[in-house]
Order: C-alpha cells, then structure tokens, then sequence
C-alpha cells in the first residue's frame, strides 16, 4: 500500500499521530524515533507472521493432500525447468489452483500489440499468502512480480511442492 492510501485510510489526525517524534506520537507512546519505529515495525511483522502462519500451514497442508493423487500420479511432479514446456504447464497449472484455494486468482490479458497485463480481485489474499508464506525469501518481493496474485500463486505452489516432497508423493526435485 502506497504511503499516501495509507494516510488516506487512517485518516489525517490518526496519521499526524504516527509519524515518529511528533508530539502526538510520543504521547500516544508511539516510537519517538525512525529507528524505534524501524524496530517496532519489524517485531510487529514477525509476530503477525507467526500468528496468522499457522492458519495458512493448515490450508496448505489440506490442499496438498487434495493434490495428492496428481502428485502420486506424475501429473503434478514437477521440478522448476523453465526449458521444458511440458514441466512449465503443469507448473503453471499447479500454481493456478494454488491460486484458486487462496483467492489468488490472476487473469493475463494479451494485447495485441504483444503487451500484457495481469488483473486479480483479491489482492488482499495474495499479499497475505506472499507475507506468510515460508518461500516468499526465494520467490522475492510481492513488489516485484506484475501482480501481487502471480507471487502469492508461486509462493503456495512451491509450499504445496516442499510438503510433496517431504512426504514422498512422486515429485522430482
């Protein structure tokens, strides 16, 4: 969320209030500093982690064992070559129904000036599976993808791909 819809939803009072060494800040008992607001943040996200985690290890867990007759099967085993367009597929395939359990869903629209855009509705489920998703260290920023449901999609599928493995279901690594 950009710094100004952020101001925007809490409003000018509430937001004059947050920022660091202002009066109303430190009276709220607010970090009085960048680098007290810096620590706090990051301790506040790591206990967001580990207690919204859980919830998404769950569904994740559920998920995989739905899958795994595709693993089982082959139809789902699958490694990360990006030079073999069948493995790429059921890749794709694998993260689109990651995508469709956590309401990550992404439409590719393809113009036809070769450009392309990716739109999803639930943006909000995508940061929160790419914020608590122990892949997002190898899948890299939500930021940078086209959209935030396209890394929420490879984060999960590589979680569901982890659990897979772990438990033996036929996935190559």
């Amino acid at each position: 969320m950009s710094r100004r819809r952020f101001m925007g939803a809490c409003g000018v009072v509430v937001g004059a209030a947050m920022v660091p060494g202002s009066a109303a800040a430190v009276a709220a008992g607010a970090p009085a500093t960048v680098a007290e607001a810096a620590k706090a943040w990051s301790a506040a996200n790591e206990a967001m982690i580990a207690r919204f985690r859980p919830i998404y290890m769950a569904e994740l867990r559920r998920l995989a064992e739905d899958l795994r007759p595709l693993f089982e099967s082959g139809e789902l085993s699958t490694t990360f070559d990006i030079d073999d367009k069948a493995n790429m597929a059921a890749h794709r395939r694998l993260e689109r129904m990651c995508g469709d359990r956590f309401g990550a869903v992404v439409v590719e629209h393809v113009y036809e000036n070769g450009g392309r855009e990716w739109t999803g509705e639930e943006e909000e489920a995508a940061r929160f599976v790419a914020a608590v998703s122990p892949s997002i260290e190898e899948e890299g920023p939500v930021d940078e993808w086209a959209h935030p449901g396209l890394c929420a999609q490879a984060c999960a599928a590589h979680d569901v791909l982890d659990i897979a493995r772990r438990e033996g279901w036929g996935v190559r690594s």
